[in-house]
């Protein structure tokens, strides 16, 4: 059962190949190892092997995205409003 968790998908030093489809990208049977500096298949293991670290929860940093989205555009708002009480001043 030990040998079992220990394949190459689960290691952090997987770069797992991709191929273009239709609509997604597609998952290959092979990668590049870091540590053996090959390819591999990803149900291979090796003395290197190390657990792959889990995901931060990406919600936060959209968050953050989008926060600094909404403030430049508030900014460019009030710009564009200035510059419009600006040209009715002109006008009068």
């Amino acid at each position: 059962m030990e040998e079992d968790t220990k394949k190459c998908f689960r290691c952090r030093f997987l770069d797992r190949y991709y191929i273009k489809g239709e609509k997604r990208y597609m998952r290959t049977a092979f990668g590049w190892c870091c540590k053996k500096r090959a390819e591999v298949g990803i149900r291979e293991g090796c003395e290197r092997f190390a657990f792959r670290l889990p995901r931060a929860n990406g919600n936060r940093r959209l968050y953050c995205y989008l926060s600094d989205i909404l403030t430049e555009l508030h900014e460019l708002r009030c710009y564009f409003e200035e510059e419009a009480a600006g040209d009715e001043e002109e006008n009068v």
